[in-house]
């Protein structure tokens, strides 16, 4: 399935939405094993901010149980690119990375309303992720 193009909505739009995110439990071993469709490949578990922030949010069952997995990216040419262009002027690519770390917890936040903010896992491709345990 192709990328969904990065679509920048106003901060209500995205918190409207932002149930829709988790109304469907991916299985994380199926995805990984076949053809499945991916959450990143589902326009309702991308909220892409005005700046060029993309949150991908999703619920995944795994062997542990079911979780919420966030992760980010920006858009090239936004104002959010062109910040991380400037700060590499004087920031190591560690420091750079903390500060989207940051980032995105504060828009996870800010966007669900949950103060409980999914543990920081590892970063792949410099798009950082997190996991959280989750009920249904």
């Amino acid at each position: 399935m192709p990328i969904v193009p990065f679509k920048a909505e106003p901060l209500k739009d995205l918190q409207a939405r932002y149930p829709q995110a988790l109304d469907f439990v991916y299985d994380s071993d199926a995805m990984r094993d076949s053809n499945a469709i991916r959450p990143g490949e589902v326009a309702a578990k991308l909220f892409d901010f005005e700046d060029g922030l993309r949150l991908l949010i999703s619920l995944e069952r795994r062997p542990q149980g079911t979780v919420l997995h966030l992760s980010s990216s920006f858009e090239a040419g936004t104002e959010l690119y062109h910040f991380f262009e400037k700060e590499t002027a004087t920031k190591s690519p560690t420091q750079i990375m903390e500060l989207f770390i940051e980032m995105t917890k504060e828009r996870f936040v800010e966007l669900s309303g949950d103060t409980q903010v999914p543990p920081f896992i590892g970063v792949s491709n410099f798009i950082p992720h997190f996991l959280k345990e989750y009920e249904l």
